[in-house]
């Protein structure tokens, strides 16, 4: 789905420019977008108790799942491509982790992020040329440029955490032995 998501976006900008979209998509694609939402709102409903409490998160969701595009579509291509195929590295959870495995995390300058706010930008700018051309895809554009950009913000956020943690611990290894 994910790399689909992606190819939607890429293409975006191209068939504004060359394709009459309207001869291309029958109208009731749009009633059919509403399909998700009304199933997420029905499974909450059904499985929890308080379930419609919880569908007021559905839009941070959505914005979760647009965000993790690129993530997931590099992903996608890895396992195609047999890349990394045994590789799982496991999330520190302890204090009992060796230097090495923390060293893993320490990452100032992960491409992924930076491929998110690109494809920010690139979604901006078929926002931007969808309020001319196609307004009713300036909703869903919207989407993505939010998407990416909470997705790439929390990543810089987070490598900037784990950044500053790593360099406490290095320097002060008893950090980690302290009773939390």
């Amino acid at each position: 789905m994910h790399p689909m998501m992606l190819c939607f976006l890429v293409s975006s900008i191209p068939c504004m420019y060359y394709v009459d979209v309207n001869y291309l998509l029958p109208q009731w694609l749009g009633i059919a977008g509403l399909g998700p939402p009304v199933l997420y709102a029905v499974a909450q409903a059904t499985a929890y108790r308080n379930g419609l409490l919880r569908f007021v998160w559905f839009p941070v969701l959505m914005l979760i799942g647009l965000g993790v595009a690129v993530n997931n579509t590099r992903a996608v291509i890895e396992a195609i491509l047999g890349y990394k195929p045994n590789e799982f590295l496991r999330t520190p959870k302890n204090s009992d982790l060796s230097t090495s495995i923390y060293d893993l995390y320490e990452n100032k300058n992960d491409k992924t992020i930076w491929l998110e706010f690109f494809f920010s930008a690139y979604a901006v700018a078929a926002l931007l040329l969808s309020i001319q051309r196609m307004p009713a895809l300036a909703p869903f554009l919207a989407l993505f440029v939010l998407g990416f950009v909470l997705v790439g913000l929390t990543g810089l956020l987070e490598i900037n955490r784990a950044s500053r943690f790593i360099k406490t611990w290095k320097a002060e290894p008893a950090f980690l032995d302290q009773d939390m």
